[in-house]
């Protein structure tokens, strides 16, 4: 009777301690007089304050009681991650030290941009056996020290892990990049403006090509992302680039030119470009795009 109570009252501190854990870890503590008292120690701003305060509710709050019946190699772990990378994978490795049958019921992040992926569901674990889960955590736009939480649960207990992720700080250029990814016709807002929008404004064809699209296609350091379009690895025709040029390419930092779109151009620089293009790059038969290196 005691343990069952001892364990009722860990898996409600479990509950609570996460719900705390993931407001503060946002920003929106429960308790706002720590803050001040914290910051005034050293800590520097509120950002750095909250992300310790959910480290200290993790590790002090929800360590693993000594009747646990799974063990993990690590409740906390840290990520590093290069700026520009889409995801990063952490693994947890746990056993079941009890002498019964262990069932993962469920796991449940903090969050959509965080997956764990089980060998199993449910899993279960013999007395003794162990395993490894499989977390991936998505990165895409993200830069700077955050943390994400994941839930274990077994009929008897809640177990917390938590990844600490810090992913380097992009350059300027790399920003932008970031940001087009997520929104294709930020080239035409803001300081980007001043290259992608203004350009454009009463030029045709050619001249037209000059000022908004040798920025990007025939710059001396372009993205990898961004294609050679003297080399491109399909054909194309005016079709093709009338299509792309109107309404851009989702999944890529191709925006929409045309106004209809959210760009800047009307349809008559639109098709003076059509024209541009379909003179300055013509299609190659399709043997040709076989036979060459994939284009970058």
């Amino acid at each position: 009777m005691t343990e069952c109570v001892a364990r009722a009252d860990v898996n409600f501190r479990v509950t609570r301690n996460l719900k705390l854990a993931n407001s503060v870890a946002s920003g929106k503590s429960h308790s706002p007089g720590m803050l001040p008292e914290l910051a005034k120690s050293g800590w520097k701003s509120a950002s750095q304050t909250a992300r310790l305060l959910a480290v200290l509710i993790l590790l002090f709050g929800l360590t693993q009681p000594a009747w646990a019946q799974l063990k993990w190699d690590s409740l906390v772990k840290k990520c590093e991650a290069k700026a520009g990378e889409t995801n990063s994978i952490v693994i947890f490795s746990v056993t079941n030290i009890s002498t019964s049958p262990i069932v993962i019921e469920a796991v449940r992040p903090s969050c959509h941009c965080t997956v764990a992926r089980l060998p199993a569901q449910p899993w279960k674990l013999a007395p003794g056996e162990g395993g490894q889960m499989e977390v991936a955590v998505e990165l895409t736009a993200k830069w700077g020290a955050f943390t994400k939480t994941i839930a274990v649960e077994t009929k008897s207990e809640t177990n917390l892990l938590m990844i600490m992720v810090n992913v380097l700080e992009p350059d300027a250029r790399g920003k932008n990049r970031i940001v087009a990814f997520t929104d294709r016709q930020a080239v035409f807002k803001g300081d980007c403006a001043s290259c992608h929008l203004q350009p454009a404004v009463g030029k045709m064809g050619a001249d037209l090509y000059r000022s908004i699209c040798t920025i990007c296609h025939e710059a001396e350091h372009r993205a990898e992302m961004v294609p050679d379009l003297a080399h491109l690895k399909v054909p194309t025709d005016t079709k093709y680039w009338e299509q792309s040029l109107r309404i851009g390419k989702p999944g890529s930092l191709m925006p929409a030119f045309s106004k209809p779109f959210g760009g800047p151009l009307t349809s008559d620089q639109i098709q003076s470009l059509v024209v541009y293009l379909t003179e300055r790059f013509p299609s190659r038969p399709s043997s040709a795009l076989v036979s060459e290196p994939a284009a970058r």
